[in-house]
């Protein structure tokens, strides 16, 4: 009877670790085959209309601040307003590094340095906004319809085209109305730092945009030539 007993415990505990395999397993394929339903596009289109808004939004609060009178901060050489003995509370052997930028206050900006401050930093907004209105559109389309079509290809050269040159164009006002500004607080002539990072992250993401077209143009071309051999 104590062998019975023994082999029937023995039997239930197999049964029940059979079927705690088979509920992790059924556990493991719903995970995957939610995985496989997760909207990916979705969450992207959701993302790009948030960061469309904010940048929005920052950008025209921004430019109504500066044009009303706000405080801002012009950057000019610091060589250009200090002397190399204005140190204080430094240790023998550091000096002020006269190409490195300082920040002046304006406490009552005229007209024109509230429009020149508007222009050093509204260019960027704006292409960002836009740029993430046509990404917004191109996956909205790319949801609803076939995203391997000619107008997929259209939008894709567009955006592309549009970072490419307006990147480094809204790059060059804001240099030149940086430039512009520091001669309105310093009597040593106008300067600012020219800084190629900027218009070479534009000009590198217009062309990866480019090149996504021309590999959604190419699918394109091939899905065709086999919808003619099937």
């Amino acid at each position: 009877m104590t062998d019975d007993t023994a082999t029937g415990l023995t039997g239930v505990r197999s049964l029940s670790i059979i079927e705690v395999s088979v509920i992790d397993k059924e556990v493991k394929v719903n995970v995957r085959e939610s995985l496989r339903r997760t909207d990916w596009l979705r969450e992207l289109h959701g993302l790009l209309l948030v960061a469309m808004v904010v940048s929005g939004v920052v950008g025209i609060a921004s430019a109504i601040a500066t044009l009303t009178g706000q405080l801002f901060d012009i950057a000019v050489p610091s060589g250009d307003v200090l002397r190399p003995d204005a140190l204080v509370n430094a240790r023998p052997g550091a000096t002020i590094d006269a190409d490195a930028s300082i920040f002046l206050r304006v406490e009552h900006p005229t007209g024109v340095q509230r429009s020149l401050a508007t222009a050093a930093t509204l260019p960027s907004y704006a292409l960002t906004t836009t740029m993430l209105v046509l990404l917004w559109r191109l996956v909205a389309r790319a949801r609803r319809d076939d995203p391997f079509t000619g107008a997929t290809v259209s939008r894709l050269r567009a955006l592309g085209w549009l970072l490419v040159v307006g990147g480094p164009a809204a790059w060059a006002v804001e240099f030149i109305a940086r430039f512009a500004l520091s001669d309105t607080v310093t009597t040593s002539g106008p300067r600012a730092t020219l800084d190629l990072g900027a218009p070479a992250v534009w000009f590198l993401a217009g062309f990866g945009m480019l090149a996504i077209g021309e590999v959604v143009r190419r699918g394109q071309t091939l899905r065709a030539e086999l919808d003619e051999v099937v």
